[in-house]
């Protein structure tokens, strides 16, 4: 075990893109953290606004920042991630991801760790513990205390179907144990996002636990890759016309939304099929072959799997509509 007086080290990973007005934000927060021992991993992705040399400078100054220059280019959001965790699986115990535009609170890295222990002590294997996130603007001005409540997001229960639906983790707020990325890794280029595919593994095989309080300042700028809102359903029923014409005319979006988390699911059970409940592995497979299906049996089969009553009325049907 690798670790600083007796503190396991948590070994963080931030995959960066344009990052210059917020990168020494994040820092400052990192830095702040209680009684927490960390090392940090970036990657740039492809930057031309002096991200790159902001990173070099914080490297220069602080050893417990690494740089990692692979050479390979723009890989995009998930996959500079995903080289980032196949880059620190072999020697790391314990690992999180940041957005380099967020805000972490102090205590983030003590609550977390102090579940992972919880989690860790009940059962060994996999685990991956995320939070819930205070949403801010782009000046940190307060938007949101709860972005769970924002979104109407339930992460609770975190069953294999409800985390191949829908990605109900957000990357800032996760943290995983070494033998979770001994399963997930290498994220397979199926992955919607990388958060969601390891949340997917961890659902499948070990345990996803959530902390219903907020550990990260997560904000909203115009430029996020996945950010927070409303949900596209909510609002009075006098507007369903409108709504219905939207769904109607979004039908490529959703359908090639639906064969997304339909891959991520083949890749699921390919990964860790053989170590699912056998209830588990059946829905995967059922899943799985959405894209194949004929347009009826397709109608059917969101109907059958994606139509949930947590989704509401109007959700539900527009998915139906487009799928």
């Amino acid at each position: 075990m690798t670790t600083t007086a007796s503190v396991p080290i948590i070994d963080v990973v931030c995959a960066t893109y344009n990052g210059v007005r917020h990168l020494a934000a994040f820092m400052q927060s990192l830095r702040a953290q209680e009684d927490a021992a960390w090392r940090v991993w970036f990657r740039d992705d492809g930057s031309d606004d002096g991200t790159q040399d902001i990173l070099r400078e914080f490297a220069s100054t602080d050893a417990r920042v690494q740089v990692l220059e692979d050479g390979r280019g723009r890989l995009g959001v998930t996959h500079s991630f995903g080289a980032l965790l196949q880059h620190v699986a072999s020697s790391a115990e314990y690992v999180m991801c940041a957005d380099q535009d967020d805000v972490w609170m102090p205590h983030k890295m003590r609550i977390s760790m102090a579940r992972m222990g919880e989690a860790e002590a009940r059962r060994a294997g996999p685990v991956l513990v995320h939070t819930d996130l205070r949403v801010v603007d782009g000046e940190l001005r307060p938007v949101a205390d709860s972005f769970w409540a924002l979104t109407h997001l339930h992460p609770e229960p975190a069953t294999v179907p409800r985390i191949v639906l829908q990605g109900l983790v957000t990357g800032a707020t996760v943290l995983v144990n070494g033998a979770l990325l001994d399963r997930a890794l290498p994220v397979p280029s199926e992955a919607v996002m990388h958060d969601w595919w390891m949340a997917a593994v961890a659902a499948s095989c070990g345990a996803v636990e959530a902390i219903h309080e907020p550990t990260v300042l997560y904000r909203q700028h115009g430029e996020n890759v996945v950010g927070a809102a409303r949900p596209a359903w909510e609002g009075a029923w006098h507007r369903l016309p409108q709504r219905v014409g939207t769904a109607i005319t979004r039908c490529d979006a959703a359908r090639r939304s639906i064969n997304e988390t339909a891959f991520q699911a083949r890749a699921l059970g390919a990964r860790v099929g053989s170590v699912m409940a056998a209830e588990d592995r059946r829905f995967v497979a059922a899943y799985s072959r959405i894209p194949t299906l004929g347009v009826f049996a397709r109608k059917l089969a969101i109907l059958r799997w994606r139509c949930r009553a947590e989704y509401g009325v109007l959700r539900n049907f527009g998915m139906l509509v487009r799928g």
